[in-house]
């Protein structure tokens, strides 16, 4: 079942887990586990037009440029929540991705991990922007995108090319986190 929820409101839940725990695990453990599953969820295979991991940067890039948000007159509901995933996918978009750094925290054998993690998803392919999501802004891109930008193909292309770098980029993690993974068994 699908829920929607509304954001504007606190809404405070409580989670009933059903059945005795099955083993006991430490934090250290489930970070490893969480990393471990990094590459299935980069890889994972395009299911009803929805997308993974740098397939995912690409499809949002060729998208932009064939047009396809050019009369969305919900850009907010289509097209910046992409933008904020994307600001908001490590660490509030500064530094290596929460569960990483806790890995590194617990044991400083993943400290090197943790910084090249950190130098892919602040770094922006060489460009004055340090962050992904800063360059989009600055073209317009990001959170404020209008209309007038996604009818311009020039802009448009300008934001696709991001994008794709944003692919290269995540294309390089998804090989760091099998390279960390390869070093763990």
């Amino acid at each position: 079942m699908i829920r929607r929820r509304d954001i504007e409101t606190v809404t405070n839940e409580d989670w009933i887990f059903v059945g005795d725990r099955k083993k006991e695990m430490s934090m250290e453990e489930i970070c490893k586990n969480a990393v471990i599953n990094v590459p299935r969820w980069f890889e994972h295979p395009e299911k009803d037009g929805v997308v993974f991991g740098s397939a995912a940067f690409r499809a949002w890039a060729d998208g932009i440029e064939r047009g396809r948000y050019e009369n969305d007159t919900a850009l907010d509901d289509h097209y910046c929540s992409f933008v904020c995933n994307l600001a908001t996918n490590a660490s509030n978009g500064g530094g290596a991705p929460l569960v990483i750094e806790k890995l590194a925290e617990l044991n400083p054998q993943y400290k090197k991990l943790r910084d090249r993690m950190e130098e892919l998803y602040v770094s922006y392919s060489n460009q004055e922007d340090e962050y992904t999501w800063k360059a989009l802004e600055n073209l317009g891109g990001g959170f404020n995108v209008t209309q007038e930008v996604m009818r311009n193909k020039e802009q448009r292309s300008k934001i696709a090319a991001v994008l794709r770098d944003a692919a290269e980029i995540s294309d390089e993690i998804l090989r760091t986190v099998n390279d960390a993974i390869a070093d763990m068994k």
